[in-house]
C-alpha cells in the first residue's frame, strides 16, 4: 500500500504483496497490495466502481479465492490465520459480514430465525438468544417484522435484518459493503450509532462505500483504491474530488433543442389505490392518488417499508390493487397485453441481477428488442452505447461478473434500449460512484427531452434534487408532493 503504514505487532488483517485476477477478467483487479489493519481501527475504503473494493472484502472473508476463483499471488492473514490455506468456515466464525446485496444471504423462513441463526450455530442458550434477538430488533425497529418471511419485506428492511444478524454474534471484525445503501435517513443514523458503539468497544470495522460523507461521525481512516494502490486521504480531499454537480439545466436545453424525436402526450393516473400484501396485517396504500404527465422526471422517496417498490410494481401491472385503478391515457394498465407492457415500460429493480438472463453483456442490451421482435442494431451501435457507459471492454463478459455499479449501468441500458415511454428506476444509484451518477444524470435528462416519463424511487435525496422536476414522499399509506428543500 503505497505511502501508507498501518503496521503494528499483531495486525487483525494483513495483506502481503497480494494480487488477484478473476478467471473471467483479463486484468488483475488487485496487484501487489500490502497493508495492515490493527484491532479497534475503523477503515473506510472508497474508489470508483470496479476498482476492487468488494474484492478486498471478499479476500478478507476467504470468498476470494475459495468461492470466487482466479489467479492468486501473495498472502492474506486474518487474526494471524492464513486465509488462502484456511477453510471459509474457519475464517467467518470470527468475522461478521454485511453484504451489499443481501438477498443471496437470506436463508431462514422468518426474520426472528434469520437474526438468531448465528447464535444457534454457536449453541448460545435459548434464553440468551431470545434476549439478544429482541434487543437488536428493538434497536433496528424490526420487532413487528420478526414473524415475517424476510424475503417478503422491503430491501431496506432486509438490509437491517442482515446488519442485525451480523452484529448479534459480537464478531470482533466486521466487514461491511455499502451497509447504508438501501436505508432511509433515520435507519442510516441508527446504523451509524450501532457502529459507533462497536467502535467504542474496540471492534475492528472495515467499510467499503462511495458515499463517505455519511460515515463522518465514525471518524474512520479513509483509503482510496485507485490503480491497484491504496492511498490515505482526508474527508475534505475525497469530498472535493467527489463533488456532485447541481441541476444541469443547460444540458437539457441543449439536448431538447437538437432532438427530432417526439412522443405524443400521455398521462399516468393512479386513482384511489388500495393495496395490501396477504402476509401483512396492515395495508400499504389506502386511497392513494397520483397524476403524472410525460416529459417529467419524478422522484419518489419515503422511509423503509412504506411502499416505494410496491408503487412501481403497481404502475407496471406486476401487482394489482385491491381497489382503485391505474390508467395510462384512460386505459387500465391491466388491460395491456404482456408485449404491450414490455414495450411501454423500462424497469430497473433494486437488484439488477434479477433482470439478467443472457450470457454476455452485449446480448443483455438487446434482450427486450429481441423479445419484442424488433430489429437489432448493428454490433458497432451496441458497443458504442456500452462505451459511453464505460462497459465496452466487458461486452463479451457475463453480466453477473460485473461490479455492482457496472450492473446498475447495464440494467439501465438494457431496460431503455427499446425506447420505452415510461422508465421506472428503483434505487439505481446504489453502488454507483460520482462519475457514474453524472453519467446517469445525463441519460435521464436525455430521456426527459425525448418526452419520456421517468419515475425514480430512491433514498438518494442529493441525486433526486439534482435531477427531479417533482419529488413525492410516501407516508402514512399516502403520497404527497414535497418542497425542493427536503
Amino acid at each position: 500500500m503505497s505511502g501508507v503504514d498501518l503496521s503494528i505487532d499483531k495486525p487483525v488483517v494483513e495483506f502481503k504483496n497480494f494480487s488477484f485476477k478473476y478467471h473471467f477478467r483479463d486484468k488483475y483487479v488487485i496487484e501487489n497490495l500490502s497493508f495492515k489493519i490493527k484491532q479497534g481501527e475503523t477503515i473506510l475504503l472508497t474508489g470508483s466502481s470496479g476498482s476492487g473494493k468488494s474484492t478486498i472484502l471478499y479476500s478478507i472473508l476467504g470468498l476470494v479465492p475459495h468461492l470466487y476463483k482466479g489467479d492468486v499471488k501473495g498472502e492474506i492473514y486474518v487474526n494471524r490465520e492464513n486465509v488462502l490455506s484456511s477453510k471459509i468456515s474457519k475464517i467467518t466464525e470470527r468475522v461478521g459480514y454485511i453484504p451489499q446485496r443481501v438477498n443471496n444471504f437470506i436463508t431462514e423462513p422468518t426474520v426472528y430465525e434469520e437474526l438468531s441463526f448465528g447464535l444457534e450455530y454457536k449453541q448460545i442458550p435459548i434464553c440468551e438468544t431470545r434476549a439478544r434477538v429482541f434487543s437488536i430488533a428493538e434497536e433496528l425497529s424490526l420487532k413487528e417484522l420478526l414473524p415475517l418471511n424476510p424475503r417478503n419485506i422491503s430491501e431496506g428492511e432486509k438490509q437491517k435484518t442482515c446488519l442485525g444478524s451480523t452484529i448479534i454474534s459480537y464478531p470482533k471484525l466486521i466487514i461491511a459493503d455499502e451497509p447504508l445503501a438501501n436505508l432511509d435517513v433515520i435507519n442510516q443514523k441508527k446504523t451509524i450509532n450501532l457502529l459507533l458503539k462497536l467502535k467504542e468497544q474496540k471492534y475492528t470495522i472495515i467499510i467499503a462505500s462511495h458515499d463517505i460523507s455519511k460515515y463522518s461521525l465514525l471518524s474512520p481512516k479513509i483509503f482510496q483504491l485507485q490503480n491497484n494502490k491504496l492511498t490515505e486521504m482526508s474527508f475534505s480531499e475525497v469530498e472535493k474530488k467527489n463533488s456532485f454537480p447541481s441541476r444541469i439545466k443547460e444540458v437539457y436545453l441543449d439536448y431538447s433543442s437538437n432532438t427530432n424525436l417526439e412522443i405524443a402526450s400521455f398521462s399516468l393516473i393512479l386513482d384511489k389505490i388500495h393495496f395490501k400484501y396477504k402476509e401483512r396485517d396492515e395495508s400499504v396504500f389506502e386511497n392513494l392518488s397520483l397524476s403524472l404527465k410525460n416529459g417529467q422526471i419524478v422522484g419518489i422517496t419515503g422511509s423503509n417499508g412504506t411502499g416505494k417498490t410496491t408503487l412501481l410494481s403497481l404502475i407496471t401491472g406486476l401487482l394489482k390493487p385491491k381497489k382503485g385503478q391505474i390508467l395510462i391515457d384512460n386505459q387500465s394498465v391491466h388491460k395491456f397485453k404482456w408485449l404491450e407492457k414490455a414495450s411501454l415500460f423500462g424497469f430497473v429493480s433494486q437488484n439488477p441481477e434479477l433482470q439478467f438472463f443472457e450470457e454476455t453483456v452485449e446480448d443483455e442490451v438487446t434482450l427486450v428488442l429481441r423479445n419484442l421482435n424488433r430489429k437489432v442494431p448493428a454490433k458497432n451501435k451496441i458497443i458504442e452505447t456500452l462505451k459511453k457507459a464505460g462497459l465496452d471492454e466487458y461486452s463479451l463478459y457475463s453480466p453477473f461478473s460485473l461490479s455492482e455499479g457496472e450492473k446498475g449501468r447495464l440494467a439501465f441500458i438494457s431496460s431503455t434500449f427499446h425506447n420505452p415511454k415510461i422508465i421506472l428506476l428503483d434505487e439505481i444509484t446504489n453502488g454507483m460512484d460520482i462519475e457514474n451518477k453524472k453519467w446517469l444524470q445525463m441519460q435521464l435528462i436525455k430521456e426527459k427531452a425525448q418526452g419520456k416519463l421517468v419515475i425514480f424511487a430512491s433514498h438518494d435525496l442529493m441525486f433526486l434534487k439534482s435531477i427531479a422536476d417533482e419529488i413525492f414522499v410516501i407516508k402514512n399509506k399516502q403520497i404527497a408532493k414535497v418542497a425542493r428543500e427536503i
